[in-house]
């Protein structure tokens, strides 16, 4: 990739910035840089690591010419695709890709790559897979008939008729700009890449289909349970010699469930962790004491040679946990919410829930799968846990929790700094908890309420006292951050901020340390009555407005023309206008500001 500098003042999907790194104690947190990310398609919301490189995931990029250049830090080239005539011999670009963001510590955003196909499928049929880098391989699995990365066709049709289509599964060297392996499994087949994974030379890959049989790599599999049945298979493949060492089939009763973690951890066992429903096989037998027919995980624990050393499941009557992330040390993080839940498992352990309120929940397993426990976190409103991580090198375990309105963590209670403001607490402002466990479940602090509106997805400790906060801004039309267009209200908007001290101590201030970059306005009164007089005020004089608008939820914008221009403030009179939410913008030149502003 050609990586050049842009001097661009406005972008349009990411915006990074350095700030001056100076010599801070542990007890005197600062940021030492942020970098924003904004985009329309789906981003996947959890970093993917690889020492001191974190993988962001654009999951859905279309070749729109606007959107090429991405960002202050990096210019894309082009969104190159591979073209070929579809059956009417008309040319035809892909529509759906994936765009990779390199983000380095220390450095901010300092590569991407593409992933491009193109053919003649219909949009319902065109996937690109999973994906694995590390710095000198890629991974990746495409439903295609071909594949480009970073605009060179690596994966030729290899089926004499081009509408055949198929899973191409690759392994590319991107240093020496070569393919290492590549297969590509049949249309006939029928068959999804769910998620793959490479550790060293073993390239592992799962895969589903509905079919009675199928074939893979040369080998003829046929069924060995009901063929109604949901039947997934992972096979260990070493990329280096293209010889698949071995197959195992797990599956389900219930044609219901996703591969949501993949991962060969410290002791080279690889483990799987799925959302299921029903019962669960391995290799076409039910596993002893498994008989669960509701909603919950499953976790398998595969020897290097694919024999099953040890299974845990977590159920109950609906969904359970939402998300599961496996630790290094093959340590599992489960989190999550649900309502209407009586009662819970993890392996062994049994947590008996109120059924009537939407309930945060976060469990943890050990190492050695022995002794689970879960933490659940009742609150009348929604709550939910958007994540855990054994982020500490001390093992440390942080639970990441959203809430409105009230909640209570083992014994210790929080409300939002907008209770009472609204009939529907919904309406007001997310804030965000952090509850430190040890290995046992026991806090080790105090929980720390963070009264940002945003979510807050991941904590990594980068170093000694050195972490990367990974959030999101609630939906806005512009953003908090920076005060640039994000495009549209429905648009996302992800932050990293890189910070530097004392974990307890960054969280405690965070408020402080994040609100140098944000372009928030101080409005009073706020809460305010329509057709009152309200006041904005600035800490410097103001040189030009060039237009102040009020957005509803919905994305509608009212035009405000009946205000005052002082010195440092403005004087703005309110139309009528329903009481609700709006965001209140004033566009200063070319710099916008903004806040939410509640009409009683």
């Amino acid at each position: 990739m050609n990586i050049n500098l842009s001097t661009q003042k406005y972008i349009l999907l990411i915006t990074g910035f350095l700030c001056l790194y100076t010599s801070t104690s542990a007890q005197d947190p600062q940021v030492l840089r942020v970098s924003q990310i904004k985009e329309d398609g789906r981003l996947t919301k959890t970093l993917q690591r690889n020492g001191d490189h974190f993988y962001v995931i654009l999951e859905q990029r279309y070749n729109d010419a606007s959107s090429r250049d991405l960002t202050d830090d990096l210019e894309i080239d082009s969104f190159v695709h591979h073209a070929i005539p579809n059956a009417e011999g008309v040319v035809e670009l892909a529509d759906i890709s994936k765009v990779i963001l390199d983000y380095k510590i220390g450095e901010g955003f300092v590569d991407y790559d593409y992933i491009s196909n193109a053919n003649s499928l219909s949009a319902a049929q065109k996937k690109v897979g999973d994906y694995y880098k590390n710095d000198s391989i890629v991974a990746m699995a495409v439903l295609s008939n071909h594949c480009t990365w970073n605009g060179k066709t690596y994966v030729p049709e290899v089926l004499p008729d081009t509408a055949k289509y198929g899973f191409y599964i690759t392994v590319i060297d991107y240093v020496k700009d070569s393919v290492m392996f590549s297969t590509k499994a049949s249309a006939e087949s029928r068959i999804d890449v769910d998620m793959l994974t490479v550790s060293g030379d073993d390239l592992y890959v799962v895969t589903r289909t509905n079919e009675d049989t199928f074939e893979f790599m040369g080998e003829f599999f046929p069924e060995v349970i009901d063929p109604n049945w949901n039947v997934k298979h992972i096979h260990k493949i070493n990329w280096k010699t293209g010889i698949k060492e071995w197959s195992r089939q797990f599956s389900t009763d219930i044609d219901i469930d996703y591969v949501q973690d993949l991962k060969v951890v410290e002791d080279g066992n690889l483990i799987i962790a799925g959302h299921m429903y029903g019962r669960t096989h391995w290799d076409g037998v039910p596993i002893p004491g498994n008989s669960v027919y509701d909603g919950g995980f499953a976790f398998f624990k595969i020897s290097p040679d694919g024999e099953l050393l040890d299974y845990i499941q977590s159920a109950c009557d609906c969904t359970g946990f939402i998300r599961v992330h496996i630790e290094p040390d093959g340590s599992l993080m489960l989190f999550g919410g649900q309502s209407n839940m009586p009662n819970l498992t993890l392996g062994d352990f049994e947590l008996e829930m109120n059924p009537g309120l939407l309930t945060g929940i976060y469990g943890f397993v050990p190492a050695d799968w022995n002794d689970p426990w879960i933490k659940a976190y009742p609150s009348e409103y929604p709550t939910v846990v958007f994540g855990g991580s054994q982020l500490l090198y001390d093992k440390t375990k942080i639970a990441i929790l959203g809430f409105y309105d009230n909640i209570e963590i083992d014994g210790y209670k929080f409300t939002t700094e907008d209770q009472g403001l609204f009939e529907n607490p919904m309406d007001g402002k997310l804030e965000t908890i952090l509850a430190s466990y040890d290995s046992e479940g026991t806090l080790v602090q105090e929980p720390i309420s963070l009264p940002l509106d945003a979510r807050l997805y991941e904590i990594h400790e980068v170093g000694e006292n050195h972490y990367l906060f990974y959030m999101q801004e609630r939906k806005h039309e512009v953003s908090t951050l920076y005060g640039t267009q994000i495009g549209t209200y429905l648009s996302s908007n992800f932050i990293l901020f890189e910070i530097e001290g004392n974990l307890f101590d960054i969280v405690n201030n965070l408020d402080d340390l994040i609100s140098p970059y944000m372009n928030e306005l101080n409005v009073y009164p706020n809460p305010v009555s329509a057709t009152e007089e309200i006041t904005v005020e600035y800490d410097e004089i103001i040189p030009e407005i060039s237009s102040i608008r009020l957005s509803t939820l919905s994305g509608e914008f009212i035009s405000l023309i009946d205000y005052q221009l002082n010195d440092n403030n403005i004087k703005l009179q309110l139309p009528s206008i329903p009481s609700g939410i709006y965001f209140l913008h004033v566009l200063e030149g070319k710099k916008s500001s903004h806040t939410k502003l509640y009409i009683k």
